[in-house]
């Protein structure tokens, strides 16, 4: 899998900004130099150099969606009313239900000759399991202790 030149300069943007090409050089192993021509076309974006982007765009998605969950959660944690504090965590909830289901569906691909293939779900999902209890309550209050 080879990334397009749209696309690399898409995420290019979303992981360094507009100056993107030298810091996404580095934080891939390769010459800024070696970006440029991807960009002009002169060379295609090697696998590897794909797979690293998209691995780093996973982890700063990952990161931003921790980091917005905690603050919601110490909003939650903040509110007085119990009965709005389980309405507003069970709605947390069900959301994190979809948005596992929709990463689910998401991990297939479609082959050239129309069957489906999973080639990241493994990792993937490694990658995106729950952080450990102890690893949690480090990163936002406790249900309970929201409730109570």
């Amino acid at each position: 899998m080879r990334l397009a030149v749209g696309d690399l300069e898409t995420l290019g943007i979303y992981l360094f900004g507009p100056r993107w090409q030298t810091a996404l050089a580095h934080a891939i192993g390769r010459s800024d130099r070696q970006v440029r021509r991807w960009v002009a076309r002169d060379r295609p974006v090697s696998a590897q150099a794909s797979r690293r982007i998209e691995e780093l765009v996973r982890a700063k998605h990952g990161r931003q969606m921790r980091r917005l969950r905690a603050n919601y959660l110490d909003m939650i944690a903040g509110l007085t009313d119990t009965g709005s504090k389980a309405r507003l965590l069970a709605m947390d909830l069900t959301e994190l239900r979809v948005d596992d289901q929709l990463r689910r569906a998401s991990l297939t691909t479609p082959r050239a000759n129309g069957a489906e293939r999973a080639p990241l779900a493994p990792r993937i999902s490694r990658l995106s399991r729950r952080p450990p209890p102890d690893r949690a309550a480090q990163e936002g209050p406790k249900v309970a202790e929201m409730l109570g």
